[in-house]
């Protein structure tokens, strides 16, 4: 169909890129299977790009057909088979992943990988919150409340809510979905230290939240790109960013696969 298409709009070139070159993406039916809505084939489709990108370092956008008049010749011709796992449902942590891997300008695709982790972290924070009010009501004073326990609820809730801002949420994130100690490798050295299963908690909890800081003060330094802004000292220089972004790139996949992995009944949607 693609052929067909490129040779229709006459989008192809006899020589360097002739119509039957074109990569595409084919969904197969079962006989007698229900054909599914086009938003469900660009879910599946989406899902697909997703584990080429996190499991082979493949990156394929989506594209409309090259005009006529503009070709881009590339003989190399090495083809692959790829090797990963089944998919997995989708999620729309995925389709911005997507659209962030392709993106080679150090900042911007800091930002737009953040996008990915900014996407989960209210869920995160939002089961931590429920999980601290259930271990609250837990309590045998829950069956009799009196006025002391009652406001001990109120202050918990308080408390809760105080750590809605970005870098306690990211800090969040990267605790509970990551194995921060395996992508500790990553990050660029000497701004942050390689961690051991070994380590104390503290000094990984610490490290997690000094990655947490850099990475929001960086992105708001790259976001907020004004005369007047005024650097917390936190931020990455221009140099780290590309070994922080390899960090970054993997601990988005790890957290779309832990969101995945969740109980239906604890798959928020915020």
């Amino acid at each position: 169909w693609v052929t067909i298409a490129a040779l229709k709009a006459e989008a192809y070139h006899d020589d360097f890129n002739p119509p039957e070159t074109y990569r595409s993406i084919e969904l197969f039916y079962p006989l007698n299977a229900t054909k599914m809505s086009e938003k469900e084939e660009e879910e599946i489709i989406d899902t697909f790009l997703f584990e080429l990108a996190a499991s082979e370092n493949v990156v394929f956008q989506k594209a409309k057909l090259l005009e006529p008049t503009t070709w881009d010749i590339d003989e190399d011709e090495t083809k692959f088979t790829p090797n990963f796992r089944p998919l997995e449902p989708f999620n729309e942590g995925m389709r911005l992943f997507n659209a962030a891997v392709p993106v080679e300008d150090a900042e911007l695709r800091l930002l737009s990988l953040f996008k990915v982790l900014e996407f989960f972290a209210p869920i995160v924070l939002a089961l931590d919150s429920i999980e601290a009010l259930r271990k609250k009501l837990d309590s045998p004073l829950a069956l009799s409340p009196d006025a002391n326990y009652l406001k001990s609820i109120i202050d918990l809730v308080r408390s809760l809510d105080e750590r809605r801002n970005d870098n306690q949420m990211i800090r969040l994130l990267f605790e509970t979905c990551l194995d921060f100690v395996e992508l500790s490798t990553m990050l660029p050295h000497p701004h942050f230290k390689e961690l051991k299963y070994g380590d104390k908690k503290t000094d990984i909890e610490a490290q997690s939240k000094a990655a947490a800081e850099a990475l929001v003060a960086t992105r708001n330094q790259v976001a907020h790109a004004k005369s007047d802004y005024r650097p917390t000292g936190l931020e990455l220089s221009l140099e780290e960013l590309s070994d922080f972004n390899i960090f970054l790139e993997a601990a988005a996949v790890q957290t779309i696969r832990w969101y995945n992995r969740l109980p239906v009944h604890l798959k928020l949607k915020l």
